[in-house]
């Protein structure tokens, strides 16, 4: 069953993909237990997959709820065992923390967070030689820890985690592991934001630079599977350079509307909005360098954005659309019309 799920999860039926994985999961826990050990790493298989697919259709709740009970049978399995670290253990903690930042419960995040680099960190100290798998884990666990600790306002301690994760991230591509590039890329978007945070702006551009360099070159490598977090770190890019006045900005905004409408065209529900307040951070520097009519046509996408979401959600996206609206009249008062 979980193979048949992993079928519908690449030809993108995700939600069946759901429901087949839940089905495994309740057929493994009514289970005979002659064999306890392969029933709880079938058992746990089954829930990261269904935890992976609720999160990626928005059933941010449900998801949080089954990433706890795989952490609770890999705490289970831990227990029998509680002087060997569990490199399970630590990923399934891991993967709680990022389901609970996307529910906004950021203490209970940062909470698994910390045990879960814990966990790896006794684990890679009593591991002679450390496995590539265990520094990429360790890695994108530092990665989750930094952001939860930027949530709670801990800047210092934030910026260390981040640090020590690009650190790994950098020897494996320098090793030529080019499957961790994506991550190294995320991370880097990270560290830039946390070298902003702390004023650090030659370094925090430094950071995006490179960040943008390598989501560029993934993009180019997978033309057809556009990637949000690029648009996000493009972004970034823009902001500081319109802090440094650079003449290139527009160019990053620019580009990252294009991926964000990409984006927004294969899940809309998810996407929207962030297309949205970008098209806006496009229009205002439009208008800002004196290019009104592309500022309108953008502004005016934007509207119609807003528009259907206010639709849908209206106690979210109704001050969004008034705001877009005052735009459009603005600039539309700047040309007479």
């Amino acid at each position: 069953m979980a193979d048949f799920s992993n079928r519908l999860r690449q030809v993108g039926k995700r939600e069946e993909a759901s429901m087949a994985i839940e089905h495994a999961a309740r057929f493994s826990t009514s289970l005979p237990m002659q064999h306890p050990g392969d029933h709880d790493i079938y058992l746990s298989r089954s829930l990261h997959l269904l935890a992976d697919d609720l999160s990626k259709i928005g059933k941010t709740d449900e998801a949080v709820a089954i990433s706890e009970m795989n952490v609770a049978v890999h705490k289970s399995l831990a227990a029998k065992t509680p002087n060997k670290p569990n490199a399970d253990f630590a990923d399934a903690l891991h993967n709680l923390s990022r389901r609970l930042r996307a529910a906004e419960k950021k203490t209970e995040a940062l909470s698994a967070s910390e045990e879960s680099v814990a966990i790896y960190r006794n684990l890679r100290k009593s591991t002679p030689s450390s496995t590539v798998a265990l520094d990429a884990g360790f890695a994108n666990a530092l990665h989750g820890l930094s952001i939860s600790l930027r949530d709670a306002d801990r800047g210092v301690d934030a910026l260390s985690a981040i640090v020590e994760s690009a650190t790994i991230f950098r020897k494996l591509v320098s090793y030529g592991r080019n499957a961790y590039e994506a991550d190294f890329a995320d991370v880097l978007n990270t560290l830039s934001l946390n070298f902003r945070d702390t004023r650090m702006w030659a370094e925090a551009f430094v950071a995006i630079e490179e960040a943008v360099m390598i989501y560029r070159k993934l993009a180019v490598n997978d033309p057809d599977s556009p990637n949000a977090t690029f648009a996000e770190a493009l972004r970034s890019l823009f902001d500081l350079r319109v802090a440094g006045g650079n003449v290139e900005a527009l160019d990053a905004i620019e580009e990252s509307v294009a991926i964000r409408r990409r984006v927004a065209a294969n899940n809309p529900d998810a996407f929207d909005a962030k297309l949205a307040d970008a098209l806006d951070t496009l229009f205002i520097y439009l208008r800002g360098i004196g290019r009104t009519d592309e500022a309108i046509g953008v502004i005016k996408e934007s509207v119609a954005n807003y528009r259907k979401l206010a639709t849908s959600c209206p106690y979210t996206f109704n001050v969004n659309l008034a705001a877009a609206l005052n735009y459009l009249s603005w600039s539309l008062r700047d040309v007479d019309r």
